[in-house]
């Protein structure tokens, strides 16, 4: 069999071209839902990343941070929206490997144009099952004098702000408005081995 002899470019392109196709495969399997299409997202994550959360399901697309070696310790369940102004529901399950503190964040997708569209997400009704753990505040009516919701922290208000209107929320009269850069917070306890499940309703803003 005659041997065939690539050129010092070919084999470079070659190489490149494999490279590229690699690191596309493995970006699209931690691929978070991006475009037009709104989202709303679930983020879990220990308290100082000490310790990894397992058997990771949700009805959602599950990733993880693609930098940051936050590998196991953080994960994030978003559920696209489609445009439809109703509630659907977003859940995650999971198993702490230690017992400690867990973050439940509620955010919304990334935005193509800060200027003209950050994705607002209303969030009501969040609820987590497991041994001796609840949400405080899960439905948002409790609020301060500036409208922000107890028991929770925010990244950046006043965007956390509650709409108390009773016209946007799930149940009740209030829900939160989040998005990207601005999520609410609340910190929960969790126990090595047993089996968390967060959920939240959420619909697109108008």
């Amino acid at each position: 069999m005659k041997k065939i002899n690539l050129s010092f470019f070919t084999k470079i392109v070659t190489v490149s071209l494999f490279c590229c196709l690699l690191g596309s495969i493995a970006y699209a399997q931690n691929l978070p839902v991006t475009g037009k299409e709104r989202s709303a997202r679930i983020d879990i994550y220990s308290e100082g990343r000490k310790f990894d959360l397992t058997g990771v399901k949700s009805n959602g697309k599950v990733w993880q941070p693609l930098a940051g070696g936050q590998k196991n310790q953080w994960w994030i369940a978003e559920l696209a929206l489609n445009g439809e102004n109703k509630w659907q529901e977003l859940w995650i399950e999971f198993t702490p490997v230690a017992s400690g503190f867990v973050f439940v964040e509620l955010r919304g997708s990334n935005y193509p144009d800060l200027k003209t569209n950050h994705h607002e997400v209303y969030f009501d009704d969040i609820k987590i099952e497991g041994e001796r753990v609840e949400i405080k505040n899960a439905s948002f009516e409790k609020v301060d004098l500036k409208g922000n919701p107890v028991d929770w922290g925010y990244t950046s208000p006043p965007d956390g702000i509650c709409n108390t209107s009773g016209i946007e929320a799930h149940t009740g009269k209030s829900c939160v408005l989040v998005w990207h850069d601005s999520a609410v917070i609340q910190k929960v306890a969790v126990k090595a081995g047993n089996q968390y499940k967060v959920s939240a309703w959420a619909k697109p803003a108008k």
